[in-house]
């Protein structure tokens, strides 16, 4: 597999055409959230303005038609059989719909991301309330449910205050391994809060770059994890066990 190339096209084909299988340490994705947005490739003038000629990318919304309906079977012909008895599943409960449509699109997805996982890796997905909870059952059947790791909630202001409903202010970031012996670059700091007079935990995000140039880790402000479990990482790297 060729390093330091940015693949510009349908991922589903790249996937399937560049990414052989046990190859990818860490996938992060970010797919549409099916929330009827719109997407668009940004010109900018040479002044550095945005262009008022501007293409639409991708509307963040699927519904389901012929292509999808191929997509579908495609998933039933080549799947594993627990992933084609859950869309199956899906399908007598949903129905043919738009709904129904972005699962499909995610499944095949999935499934490939799967494949070329390595075996220590791990996987990310973000996402928003209007999906996740299918796409938790989703993750589940692809990845297996013992594999599940974190449900993280991603808050933030804005979005504004309904009359008749609590606020929609906050994204999920389902967080699965592949298997049991993954990878874990994580560690435990701590800040001291003078409103409570004591310590906190605070989670150590270590990047890429920080592993290979043993940099001090970034720590974000505004996240705080509290860690029940014992997590095993590589030698080399830390233990966690903070109660």
């Amino acid at each position: 597999m060729s390093e330091n190339v940015l693949y510009y096209g349908n991922n589903l084909k790249v996937l399937r055409v560049y990414i052989p299988d046990n190859s990818i340490d860490l996938i992060c994705i970010d797919p549409p959230f099916n929330s009827n947005a719109g997407y668009n490739i940004i010109f900018k003038e040479p002044v550095g303005d945005s262009s008022k000629a501007q293409i639409t990318a991708f509307e963040d919304s699927w519904h389901w038609t012929e292509e999808t309906e191929r997509i579908f079977q495609d998933i039933v012909n080549n799947s594993p059989a627990e992933v084609v008895e859950m869309m199956r599943a899906f399908l007598r409960f949903v129905g043919r719909n738009d709904i129904m449509a972005y699962l499909t699109m995610m499944c095949i997805r999935l499934v490939e991301l799967r494949r070329v996982l390595k075996d220590t890796g791990s996987i990310y997905l973000h996402c928003d309330p209007t999906a996740s909870h299918y796409l938790k059952i989703l993750m589940d059947t692809i990845f297996g449910k013992n594999n599940f790791r974190n449900e993280i909630v991603w808050c933030y202001r804005g979005a504004g205050y309904p009359k008749k409903d609590f606020g929609r202010r906050h994204d999920i970031i389902f967080r699965y391994s592949k298997g049991e012996n993954y990878f874990v670059a994580l560690g435990m700091g701590s800040y001291h809060s003078e409103k409570w007079g004591r310590d906190f935990p605070r989670l150590q995000i270590f990047t890429i770059e920080d592993l290979l140039l043993g940099k001090k880790p970034k720590i974000p402000q505004s996240l705080l994890v509290y860690k029940r479990a014992q997590i095993q990482t590589k030698p080399n790297q830390l233990e966690i066990d903070n109660d």
